[in-house]
């Protein structure tokens, strides 16, 4: 049974990442066109944490302030998806191929 549940849980996560691939500008794809404030800390900021130390949601921005951490961190998070994209098309009239 438990065999089972891995394998429906892995297929969804798989299911899940598969969406994640779309058309886009070259932001888009590096998902550096949305925000990337990770923690409520960042967010309160406006994301101007790069120098802080001791917070676990810095991990993204300033991996060696894991170093200041003194104490045992928990949190929780959630993901929002969409089907939707925006897409940048550009006209080069003078182009030589």
């Amino acid at each position: 049974m438990n065999k089972q549940v891995f394998i429906v849980l892995a297929t969804l996560l798989v299911t899940v990442s598969l969406f994640a691939q779309r058309r886009g500008d070259q932001l888009a794809f590096q998902g550096l066109a949305t925000p990337q404030d990770v923690g409520v800390k960042s967010m309160a900021m406006g994301g101007a944490t790069t120098a802080l130390s001791g917070d676990l949601g810095n991990l993204f921005r300033n991996p060696a302030g894991l170093a200041g951490i003194t104490s045992l961190q928990f949190s929780i998070g959630s993901i929002s998806q969409s089907r939707s994209w925006q897409e940048n098309q550009e006209y080069r009239p003078n182009r030589i191929y």
